[in-house]
């Protein structure tokens, strides 16, 4: 059941209404539900409906958790600074807010109301058909914007050694985890791995990318009228590859064909064998091992066996070093 509102909420709303033209209800405002599995994260922001005196004005209240006042404005300070590093095609599907602020230190941000997959069957089956392509293609140009080579020893310690390492050493994460993350590090004791980093957005699975609402029948909503949120757990130096891997697995399932052809294309777009595929993915896992003081040990362990089954599935392991081809795409 959802909280009451309190009171400094409607007084943040107040506030919003009052530098957008008294375009809202406030009396409207209401919690919005947390997804499944999320309420358990300890710095989770508070979530809001307003209603806008039209449609169009509806708004998504972002409010800081008063034990971590400042969560909004990185979420929002993250994404401005992506959209600065790549192109306007780019930019346009990284969501950004109508207004922010700062109430009694917690900072707060406002978005145009956006919609989830459709709850009709029928739309929803071809949303996921034509929109997975497009957020595929536009997870490829994210890294190719923003891929930064890391050839000397210190960099390859930090980007490579270190979040294998916090895989290895840490007795909470699933043996089977451990273990892979140990053979990558045996294999590279004897020939290091030239890599490269790009913007990674942490916690890209389908609740995170929305639609523009009303527009689920216009050809734009199937073609690419997509936008995405939460940039707050993003990184300007994380990893290709698993970003697209979640996003798959909630959409598609592990073992879809959707989800390997997927696989496949972007994996020709930024030119890497099954291999980096795989280990892009356990960096990007080590990475997020790095920093789990606020991120359960079973969530993290479920996601370590989904990517696990992603890289067996679709041999994306270390006995697949083979270059990539056109005719993978």
């Amino acid at each position: 059941m959802l909280k009451p509102v309190e009171e400094y909420v409607f007084d943040i709303v107040e506030m919003i209404s009052s530098a957008t033209d008294n375009a809202l209800d406030a009396a409207s405002t209401r919690g919005v539900p947390r997804p499944t599995g999320k309420a358990d994260i300890a710095d989770a922001s508070l979530a809001f409906f307003v209603d806008g005196r039209k449609r169009e004005d509806d708004i998504v209240l972002l409010v800081s958790n008063p034990q971590f006042p400042n969560v909004v404005g990185e979420d929002v300070s993250k994404a401005k600074t992506i959209v600065q590093r790549v192109d306007r095609d780019v930019g346009h599907h990284i969501a950004q807010p109508v207004h922010e602020g700062t109430h009694d230190q917690q900072t707060y941000a406002a978005f145009r109301r956006l919609a989830p997959l459709s709850s009709s069957r029928l739309i929803r089956f071809k949303q996921k058909r034509f929109y997975g392509p497009h957020v595929s293609s536009w997870l490829s140009s994210l890294a190719l914007q923003t891929k930064t080579e890391r050839h000397d020893l210190s960099d390859l310690s930090t980007y490579l050694t270190t979040p294998l390492k916090a895989l290895c050493e840490n007795s909470e994460i699933s043996p089977a985890l451990r273990r892979h993350a140990e053979a990558y590090l045996d294999r590279f004791s004897k020939a290091p791995q030239m890599i490269f980093t790009t913007v990674e957005h942490g916690d890209f699975w389908t609740g995170n990318v929305l639609f523009e609402r009303g527009s689920i029948l216009r050809p734009g909503s199937f073609f690419g009228d997509f936008f995405v949120i939460d940039w707050r757990g993003s990184a300007l130096d994380g990893y290709p590859c698993i970003d697209l891997v979640r996003f798959c697995t909630t959409v598609y399932g592990k073992q879809s064909k959707l989800t390997a052809d997927l696989l496949a294309r972007y994996r020709a777009a930024l030119g890497l064998s099954p291999f980096e595929m795989g280990l892009y993915c356990t960096l990007g896992l080590g990475r997020l091992g790095l920093n789990m003081d606020k991120f359960p040990v079973d969530r993290f362990n479920q996601l370590g066996q989904t990517i696990l089954d992603v890289i067996d599935v679709h041999g994306l392991g270390m006995e697949r070093d083979t270059p990539v081809s056109p005719q993978d795409g």
